[in-house]
């Protein structure tokens, strides 16, 4: 009965509100306000990638948030890079675009972001892509139909950022991590334009069927010239296939203390 009755009730639950969204502090640092239809979102979100990512913004950086799912990182690197900054949101759910979009308006940062709802990956393009709001995106780039599949855009970073710099790159696509570095090739193999800080989720379940692995992560990664940590601060030199965490990435000139 519940599964019959929530569309309405959550259709009803703006309007109550006023539809100025809920307040959640995120990890304990950050004020966001989100749709009242989340409003089972955690306040605890990756405590210890989070904390070393936002640790490395300053205003006026240019971040690009690759899957930003419902927009908490979108949100919380815009307002760190501020007025003079911007931060590039890629999520090719619409679905989830819905939300992140009304996550950027709620929190006022719409001027800091611009918003893509397609892919990111090796190449320009179109790709095969299921997703889900609950079960998270996924980007099928070797293009086998499934049953579940539609078509969006796909751009590489390469392609965005000819001749231009980033500062802070996250990426957290379901295992096609990789991808995004090989489109960014030039970009992170730039010492001057490239990124300070990057922020990998891993998904290492993926990457058999797509010829990952963490070997090769890690020598792309070395090959711009990073120092590789994980979540903890840990030096990394080998990643094991039953991982699934945040993987750090830091220009060498650019490593602090932990």
């Amino acid at each position: 009965m519940w599964d019959h009755i929530r569309p309405l009730y959550d259709k009803i639950l703006p309007l109550l509100s006023g539809n100025h969204g809920i307040e959640r502090i995120i990890n304990g640092t950050d004020r966001i306000l989100i749709p009242i239809q989340l409003r089972s979102l955690r306040e605890v979100c990756e405590p210890q990638a989070w904390k070393h990512l936002m640790g490395q913004v300053r205003p006026g950086d240019i971040a690009a948030d690759i899957g930003s799912y419902l927009g908490l990182y979108t949100v919380a690197l815009a307002k760190r890079v501020g007025p003079s900054g911007k931060v590039f949101s890629f999520e090719p759910d619409s679905q989830n675009s819905i939300f992140l979009k009304q996550l950027i308006e709620m929190n006022q940062v719409a001027a800091q972001v611009e918003l893509f709802n397609m892919a990111v990956g090796s190449q320009d393009g179109e790709v095969k892509f299921s997703a889900g709001l609950e079960s998270g995106s996924h980007i099928n780039y070797t293009l086998s139909l499934t049953k579940d599949v539609t078509t969006v855009r796909c751009i590489c970073l390469d392609t965005l950022f000819t001749n231009k710099r980033l500062d802070i790159l996250k990426i957290d696509i379901e295992g096609f991590e990789e991808a995004v570095l090989q489109g960014a090739n030039n970009l992170l193999r730039d010492r001057i334009r490239s990124p300070r800080a990057i922020l990998i989720e891993l998904h290492p379940f993926a990457w058999p069927k797509i010829g990952t692995s963490g070997e090769s992560i890690l020598q792309r990664l070395t090959g711009y010239t990073c120092t590789i940590f994980d979540k903890n601060g840990v030096a990394v030199n080998d990643i094991d296939s039953s991982w699934l965490c945040w993987l750090i990435a830091q220009k060498e000139e650019a490593v602090e203390p932990w």
